[in-house]
């Protein structure tokens, strides 16, 4: 970062004048060099570049770590006073995960990826979350990017963009729905992220962002409770607002995204929801229990 570029599993610039951090964890396990600083002891402009012009307004940390136990006790061992602005958690991924180490290094004490609801990922997530602004402006409050192949592509249960975004609710969270190189990345914006990935002319770049009241709650994507009642809540807000006035009379809500020109009622509440069928319209279900019975299968779904 002060002059030439060295590829090393820890870098942190200063920016006296930055109003928040930015923070970057890099995998150590790396087959192709996609998330290499250098190339031939040059800088590679593909990552590089975004560090040292993330640095012109930000103080910038990065780390490189081959487990998600690396990255918790990375992160808890930032002063509690630190804001970040954004976070870049990147790896070679899939739908359902993002890799920083060797698939051969797991045991009972090393996890070397994010999972979809994995406990070790929320615990990391979890240690994030405080560092985040999340009550902020569209131009202030925190921005995650999964810097990894289809993290964002939809699949028919939960994906990472959609378990990340729950997870550290109030950000706006970014990911691929394709797999992608760096010529394909496209950043527009380094004080407030907006960014492309490109195909044949197409934005294949999406997001997600959860109202921070819906953090404590469990989430169910692309499911919908077998048995509900209508309520009149125009707003995933006002849906749980509702619900959670109601008491035990509302253990779970079902909503349906605004957007989707076939429905026209989004609210539903459930006294229980003792089991789900899977939702062809893009609903989701928050329950305030843990234990939901998910006997959804190709013939049961909601029309």
């Amino acid at each position: 970062m002060k002059g030439r570029c060295q590829d090393q599993n820890e870098l942190e610039y200063v920016n006296p004048d930055g109003a928040a951090d930015v923070l970057y964890i890099y995998p150590k396990e790396d087959h192709n060099n996609a998330f290499s600083l250098c190339s031939s002891g040059t800088i590679d402009p593909s990552v590089c570049y975004r560090l040292v012009n993330m640095a012109h307004h930000y103080s910038v940390h990065f780390v490189r770590v081959a487990s998600v136990q690396e990255a918790i006790a990375f992160v808890k061992g930032m002063p509690s006073n630190v804001r970040l602005k954004h976070v870049v958690l990147g790896g070679h991924g899939d739908p359902h995960s993002l890799a920083w180490g060797g698939a051969d290094t797991e045991s009972d004490t090393v996890m070397p990826e994010l999972r979809v609801d994995e406990p070790v990922t929320r615990e990391l997530l979890d240690a994030l979350y405080p560092h985040l602004i999340v009550d902020g402006t569209e131009r202030t409050r925190s921005t995650v990017f999964l810097d990894a192949c289809l993290n964002g592509k939809p699949v028919a249960d939960k994906n990472m963009l959609l378990f990340v975004a729950h997870q550290l609710a109030g950000a706006e969270v970014f990911a691929s729905k394709i797999s992608f190189d760096n010529s394909q990345f496209v950043l527009d914006n380094y004080l407030h992220f907006n960014a492309h990935i490109m195909s044949q002319k197409q934005d294949k770049m999406v997001s997600a962002m959860f109202h921070p009241g819906l953090r404590a709650l469990y989430y169910h994507p692309n499911r919908v409770c077998k048995k509900k009642e209508l309520v009149m809540a125009q707003s995933m807000e006002l849906c749980a607002e509702l619900c959670q006035k109601a008491g035990d009379a509302c253990k779970a809500f079902t909503y349906f995204p605004e957007g989707n020109k076939r429905v026209t009622q989004v609210c539903f509440h459930s006294k229980r929801c003792e089991s789900m069928k899977r939702s062809k319209k893009g609903a989701m279900v928050f329950t305030k229990e843990t234990e939901q019975e998910d006997d959804s299968d190709d013939s049961d779904e909601e029309d």
